[in-house]
């Protein structure tokens, strides 16, 4: 769910100033219309009415644009936020806000009772890793966009966002997998040259080049060529990442990791198994 940097920053300023719309109304002489508007993100303040906003907020007009990523007060000084509880519960409110969602929503999607939300939107506590995804997949997101005050979405570069799978199954189709670890941003270039969805590296097979719970970015296609690194599906089970020689009856399946066997399949064995190439590695995106 997009929004603009200064969108964002401007109802996130606006919840830490303890200021009604009316008061921001009457601090900056605008109109209360105008201010809704601006906090809705229906629409961007120009630069004057920024300046108007961001002095009456007590931020840096820099900020409030998302020209610097460092928050400081009006006059250029350091402002920070209590807790993560806090920057949770002013992005949870944002998004719900934006997606004209409710607090009984997030509780069904989450599968938590009113009272746990309510405690999220409070402050009081933060939500866990699982639940944490869920609220990504929901809000079409990235994690640090709901934990973090600058995310990923404030320093997009206009790219096309791609879901992280913790797992890919035989029998489901891309589409259709629910487990959304987070989201990856693709270049418009690239997402013009196929069909793209990412994946979270598990063990140590393609060591030292791919390690575990590093993300490979995948184009969606069915063939690969000796020497490509291709996500392929084995007899039902859950798809690895491996490198692919083409035989003249059959695949070999090749780990980095020298520690590790190559798999060999023949053609037999591709047809009755199965085997199956569902995508091809184009990038690997370390996480340290």
């Amino acid at each position: 769910m997009e929004t603009s940097k200064t969108t964002e920053r401007l109802n996130l300023a606006f919840s830490k100033s303890n200021k009604t719309q009316a008061d921001l109304a009457r601090d900056t002489n605008l109109g209360r219309p105008a201010i809704s508007q601006y906090l809705k993100g229906k629409v961007i303040p120009k630069q004057d009415k920024i300046y108007l906003l961001a002095e009456a907020l007590n931020v840096s007009p820099a900020w409030l644009m998302g020209v610097n990523n460092d928050l400081t007060d009006f006059n250029g000084n350091p402002k920070t936020f209590k807790s993560k509880e806090e920057i949770f519960a002013y992005k949870l409110k944002h998004y719900l806000n934006m997606s004209a969602s409710s607090k009984e929503i997030i509780a069904q999607v989450c599968d938590v009772k009113i009272d746990e939300v309510n405690k999220w939107l409070n402050g009081i506590k933060i939500p866990n890793i699982t639940i944490l995804q869920k609220l990504t997949s929901y809000f079409k997101c990235y994690k640090s966009d709901l934990t973090e005050l600058v995310g990923r979405s404030s320093l997009s570069t206009g790219g096309i966002k791609v879901p992280v799978l913790g797992r890919v199954v035989a029998g489901i189709p891309i589409e259709a997998i629910e487990e959304i670890l987070d989201y990856e941003e693709i270049s418009e270039s690239m997402a013009r040259t196929g069909d793209f969805f990412a994946l979270q590296v598990k063990g140590d097979s393609m060591e030292p080049k791919m390690s575990e719970g590093d993300v490979v970015i995948v184009r969606k296609q069915e063939t690969a060529q000796t020497g490509d690194v291709a996500i392929v599906l084995v007899n039902g089970d859950e798809a690895t990442v491996k490198k692919i020689r083409i035989m003249d009856n059959g695949i070999m399946l090749i780990p980095f990791n020298t520690k590790y066997d190559p798999w060999i399949y023949t053609a037999d064995d591709i047809e009755q198994l199965p085997v199956k190439i569902i995508g091809k590695v184009v990038e690997c995106r370390q996480k340290y």
